[in-house]
């Protein structure tokens, strides 16, 4: 599934020593629920809305103090933008994912895929994908 080149350049990732307000915010930005977390333009994990709010909020911590390396999911799972599109889904079921970073050859980010985008991109296999879409959202 590759991205195309333009959409590679906009994808919202943070740094590993952003806050978690700033995660809060480019989330809310962004309208994401799951962004990828890089250290020298290379990703090294995720952090999800659930991570801030189950971890850090619960536990009554500072999100302009607390950094995202320190509540991010790593290392985490990813897929190559390169991979076929049934790789990627059985790798979203696998870890019960619903978004997933795709990467490239030099571990940047270049994408987020969903089960629904890969359904709509590859219509020919809806049956296919919806049962794997089903799983995921079980």
């Amino acid at each position: 599934m590759r991205p195309s080149p333009a959409a590679a350049q906009d994808v919202p990732c943070l740094r590993h020593l952003d806050t978690l307000e700033a995660a809060a915010r480019r989330m809310r930005d962004t309208g994401a629920r799951v962004l990828s977390v890089t250290q020298d333009g290379k990703f090294v994990g995720t952090i999800s809305d659930r991570d801030i709010v189950i971890r850090m909020v619960a536990e009554g911590l500072d999100g302009w103090l607390t950094r995202v390396r320190d509540f991010m999911t790593a290392p985490a799972l990813c897929c190559r933008a390169d991979d076929d599109p049934e790789s990627i889904l059985l790798g979203m079921v696998d870890g019960k994912l619903d978004t997933i970073p795709l990467l490239d050859a030099h571990d940047r980010v270049v994408g987020m895929a969903t089960a629904e985008q890969i359904r709509r991109a590859h219509s020919v296999f809806a049956d296919e994908i919806g049962s794997h879409i089903n799983v995921i959202a079980a």
